[in-house]
């Protein structure tokens, strides 16, 4: 990323302020990580979607919150101020900064409840939403995904997240499907390394297409 400048976005948060770092070029679309509970920016699914942005020269902002000190007795309107109070004041920061034209929210797992609180409290634009490994028995994030296009979701057909959830009425509502068979919610395929590795890649490959079309083709 020899060609990248990088800094930090110093923002206070819901407890202090968030570490974060943001990668910019002078692009006019921006893709913002938004990572598990303890699925980091570093491993495999986030790494290679933002390969898929780099490769494409878009700006980053990848958010490294750590919510695993967080009670188990917080209430879900304490986590959603919680994801509002540390990640959308970067955000916009980051969108005055680099005044674009374009953003690309991706979440993975918790992430997608991040994508969903900053939704619901107004946050708009020309967007497209990225949701990986969604949390669909969730209402609030289901109603997002289903409400906000272009919308893709990436997940595995063995993940517990996405279990008897109504599917269809989102792909009949215009969500677009990457469905990895026997992967679970880490999109690993226990016990089948190369299975895995091939599953992954199947994704990206979608995914990139996918981003062609809804992101890199749309004129603004």
């Amino acid at each position: 990323m020899d060609r990248y400048g990088a800094t930090y976005i110093t923002t206070d948060g819901y407890e202090g302020k968030v570490p974060n770092t943001y990668w910019f070029c002078g692009s006019d679309t921006l893709l913002v990580m938004l990572p598990g509970l303890g699925y980091t920016n570093q491993m495999p699914l986030m790494y290679y979607v933002r390969e898929l942005a780099t490769s494409r020269n878009w700006d980053l902002l990848e958010v490294d919150y750590d919510y695993r000190a967080v009670p188990r007795e917080t209430t879900s309107a304490e986590w959603s101020a919680r994801f509002i109070a540390d990640v959308e004041p970067m955000l916009k920061a980051a969108i005055s900064r680099g005044g674009y034209k374009k953003v690309v929210l991706a979440g993975k797992s918790i992430g997608t409840s991040v994508m969903t609180s900053l939704i619901n409290n107004g946050f708009s634009g020309n967007i497209a939403y990225v949701w990986l490994t969604p949390l669909l028995g969730s209402k609030p994030v289901y109603d997002a995904v289903k409400s906000h296009t272009p919308s893709v979701a990436l997940f595995g057909d063995a993940d517990y997240a996405v279990q008897n959830t109504d599917l269809g009425a989102l792909v009949q509502g215009g969500v677009k499907m990457i469905v990895v068979p026997g992967a679970d919610h880490g999109m690993d395929i226990p016990g089948d390394v190369p299975q895995s590795i091939a599953g992954l890649a199947q994704a990206m490959y979608e995914l990139d297409q996918w981003l062609t079309q809804h992101v890199d083709e749309v004129t603004v």
